[in-house]
Protein backbone atom coordinates (compact mmCIF):
# COMPACT_ATOMS: atom_id res chain seq x y z
CA UNK A 1 0.00 0.00 0.00
CA UNK A 2 1.46 3.52 -1.10
CA UNK A 3 0.01 5.65 1.90
CA UNK A 4 0.27 9.51 2.21
CA UNK A 5 3.08 10.62 4.77
CA UNK A 6 2.52 10.48 8.66
CA UNK A 7 0.41 13.47 9.98
CA UNK A 8 -0.87 14.13 6.60
CA UNK A 9 -4.90 14.47 6.50
CA UNK A 10 -5.39 12.39 3.89
CA UNK A 11 -3.28 9.66 6.15
CA UNK A 12 -5.82 10.30 9.44
CA UNK A 13 -8.89 11.37 7.98
CA UNK A 14 -9.24 8.93 5.04
CA UNK A 15 -7.37 6.08 5.61
CA UNK A 16 -7.25 5.36 9.58
CA UNK A 17 -10.64 6.88 9.60
CA UNK A 18 -13.03 4.43 6.61
CA UNK A 19 -9.87 1.73 8.39
CA UNK A 20 -11.92 1.98 11.54
CA UNK A 21 -15.51 2.48 10.63
CA UNK A 22 -14.72 -1.02 9.10
CA UNK A 23 -13.04 -2.62 12.25
CA UNK A 24 -9.43 -2.37 10.69
CA UNK A 25 -6.34 -0.29 11.46
CA UNK A 26 -3.60 0.31 9.51
CA UNK A 27 -1.45 -2.55 10.57
CA UNK A 28 -4.37 -4.47 8.95
CA UNK A 29 -2.77 -3.37 5.71
CA UNK A 30 0.32 -5.57 5.59
CA UNK A 31 3.65 -3.94 3.60
CA UNK A 32 3.17 0.01 3.26
CA UNK A 33 5.04 2.96 2.53
CA UNK A 34 4.22 6.62 3.10
CA UNK A 35 5.06 9.37 0.76
CA UNK A 36 3.82 11.92 -1.36
CA UNK A 37 1.35 11.26 -3.97
CA UNK A 38 3.78 11.70 -6.32
CA UNK A 39 5.82 8.82 -5.25
CA UNK A 40 2.63 6.67 -4.30
CA UNK A 41 1.53 6.61 -7.88
CA UNK A 42 4.62 5.73 -8.72
CA UNK A 43 4.73 3.31 -6.73
CA UNK A 44 1.50 1.52 -8.42
CA UNK A 45 2.49 2.22 -11.77
CA UNK A 46 5.69 0.34 -11.02
CA UNK A 47 4.09 -2.69 -9.62
CA UNK A 48 5.47 -1.62 -6.13
CA UNK A 49 1.61 -0.94 -4.63
CA UNK A 50 -1.57 -1.93 -4.99
CA UNK A 51 -3.52 0.72 -3.61
CA UNK A 52 -2.89 4.34 -2.84
CA UNK A 53 -5.91 7.22 -1.69
CA UNK A 54 -5.93 10.85 -0.67
CA UNK A 55 -7.74 13.92 -0.08
CA UNK A 56 -7.63 15.85 -3.46
CA UNK A 57 -9.27 17.61 -5.79
CA UNK A 58 -11.89 16.04 -8.51
CA UNK A 59 -10.56 15.11 -10.91
CA UNK A 60 -7.00 14.40 -9.21
CA UNK A 61 -4.25 15.23 -11.61
CA UNK A 62 -2.75 11.93 -10.05
CA UNK A 63 -5.88 10.24 -10.84
CA UNK A 64 -5.28 10.93 -14.50
CA UNK A 65 -1.99 10.18 -14.89
CA UNK A 66 -2.23 6.73 -13.14
CA UNK A 67 -5.08 6.03 -15.16
CA UNK A 68 -2.97 6.66 -18.41
CA UNK A 69 -0.59 3.48 -17.22
CA UNK A 70 -3.34 1.06 -15.83
CA UNK A 71 -7.20 1.12 -15.66
CA UNK A 72 -8.37 1.88 -12.06
CA UNK A 73 -10.70 1.08 -9.89
CA UNK A 74 -12.51 3.95 -7.27
CA UNK A 75 -14.16 2.20 -4.07
CA UNK A 76 -17.63 3.92 -3.10
CA UNK A 77 -17.86 4.56 0.16
CA UNK A 78 -21.34 2.95 1.74
CA UNK A 79 -23.84 4.87 3.36
CA UNK A 80 -23.34 3.16 6.74
CA UNK A 81 -19.33 3.73 6.29
CA UNK A 82 -20.45 7.40 5.97
CA UNK A 83 -23.10 7.62 8.86
CA UNK A 84 -19.81 6.08 11.19
CA UNK A 85 -17.63 8.76 9.51
CA UNK A 86 -19.92 11.34 10.27
CA UNK A 87 -19.95 10.60 14.29
CA UNK A 88 -16.27 10.51 14.25
CA UNK A 89 -16.12 13.95 12.54
CA UNK A 90 -19.03 15.87 11.55
CA UNK A 91 -17.34 17.97 8.88
CA UNK A 92 -17.46 15.36 6.51
CA UNK A 93 -19.84 15.47 3.82
CA UNK A 94 -21.61 13.45 0.91
CA UNK A 95 -19.60 14.01 -2.12
CA UNK A 96 -20.11 11.84 -5.76
CA UNK A 97 -17.65 11.42 -8.42
CA UNK A 98 -19.89 12.34 -11.69
CA UNK A 99 -19.90 9.11 -13.90
CA UNK A 100 -17.28 9.07 -16.67
CA UNK A 101 -15.60 11.37 -15.34
CA UNK A 102 -12.63 9.10 -14.90
CA UNK A 103 -13.55 7.01 -17.93
CA UNK A 104 -10.10 7.50 -19.95
CA UNK A 105 -9.06 5.83 -16.24
CA UNK A 106 -11.12 2.62 -16.77
CA UNK A 107 -13.72 4.34 -13.99
CA UNK A 108 -17.36 4.91 -15.78
CA UNK A 109 -20.11 4.31 -13.19
CA UNK A 110 -20.81 7.83 -10.35
CA UNK A 111 -18.96 6.84 -7.28
CA UNK A 112 -20.35 8.02 -3.87
CA UNK A 113 -17.28 8.98 -1.85
CA UNK A 114 -17.03 11.68 0.89
CA UNK A 115 -15.19 15.03 1.07
CA UNK A 116 -13.64 17.86 3.94
CA UNK A 117 -14.61 20.64 2.55
CA UNK A 118 -12.51 23.67 2.73
CA UNK A 119 -13.57 26.51 5.03
CA UNK A 120 -11.99 29.97 5.59
CA UNK A 121 -12.48 30.24 9.50
CA UNK A 122 -12.48 33.51 11.15
CA UNK A 123 -11.74 34.56 14.87
CA UNK A 124 -14.80 35.53 17.15
CA UNK A 125 -13.10 38.41 17.90
CA UNK A 126 -12.71 39.97 14.34
CA UNK A 127 -14.69 43.04 13.35
CA UNK A 128 -17.92 42.36 11.56
CA UNK A 129 -17.03 44.65 9.30
CA UNK A 130 -13.49 43.05 8.46
CA UNK A 131 -15.00 39.53 8.07
CA UNK A 132 -18.42 40.86 6.00
CA UNK A 133 -15.35 42.50 3.44
CA UNK A 134 -13.39 39.45 3.10
CA UNK A 135 -16.46 37.44 2.68
CA UNK A 136 -17.57 39.91 -0.18
CA UNK A 137 -14.21 40.00 -1.82
CA UNK A 138 -13.82 35.69 -1.92
CA UNK A 139 -17.24 35.41 -3.11
CA UNK A 140 -17.63 38.14 -5.33
CA UNK A 141 -13.82 37.37 -6.75
CA UNK A 142 -14.13 33.71 -7.31
CA UNK A 143 -13.46 33.68 -11.39
CA UNK A 144 -10.01 34.64 -10.53
CA UNK A 145 -9.47 32.33 -8.17
CA UNK A 146 -10.47 29.80 -11.01
CA UNK A 147 -7.46 31.29 -13.07
CA UNK A 148 -4.89 30.30 -9.64
CA UNK A 149 -6.58 26.45 -9.23
CA UNK A 150 -8.94 24.94 -11.69
CA UNK A 151 -11.07 23.47 -8.62
CA UNK A 152 -12.24 26.79 -8.42
CA UNK A 153 -13.66 26.78 -11.76
CA UNK A 154 -17.65 26.57 -11.55
CA UNK A 155 -17.67 27.20 -8.19
CA UNK A 156 -20.46 28.75 -7.58
CA UNK A 157 -21.91 31.74 -4.66
CA UNK A 158 -24.49 29.51 -3.29
CA UNK A 159 -21.53 26.48 -2.91
CA UNK A 160 -19.47 29.23 -1.40
CA UNK A 161 -22.35 29.67 1.28
CA UNK A 162 -23.19 26.57 2.45
CA UNK A 163 -22.92 25.60 5.77
CA UNK A 164 -21.10 22.76 7.25
CA UNK A 165 -22.99 22.62 10.77
CA UNK A 166 -20.70 25.09 12.06
CA UNK A 167 -22.01 28.68 12.87
CA UNK A 168 -21.44 31.96 10.77
CA UNK A 169 -19.35 34.50 11.57
CA UNK A 170 -22.10 37.33 12.03
CA UNK A 171 -19.63 39.79 9.04
CA UNK A 172 -20.49 36.55 6.56
CA UNK A 173 -24.01 36.42 7.82
CA UNK A 174 -24.81 39.56 6.91
CA UNK A 175 -22.60 39.20 3.58
CA UNK A 176 -24.77 36.29 2.37
CA UNK A 177 -27.92 37.25 3.69
CA UNK A 178 -27.81 40.29 1.62
CA UNK A 179 -26.30 38.51 -1.24
CA UNK A 180 -29.67 36.47 -1.01
CA UNK A 181 -28.10 33.40 -0.02
CA UNK A 182 -29.46 32.83 3.13
CA UNK A 183 -33.07 32.35 4.17
CA UNK A 184 -34.31 34.89 6.28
Amino acid sequence: MALPARGNTSLVAGWEYLLKVNGMTLNDLGAKSYGPVSSNAEAMKNRQAMANGWFTVVPGSFVLDLGSAMPLRILSTSDEEFAALRKINPGFVRYTIKAGLYKDQGVTEAIQTFQSPTVLIANSKTSADVVYKITKAIVEGREEFGNVTSVMKGVTAADMAQNFDMPYHPGAEKYYREAGLLKK
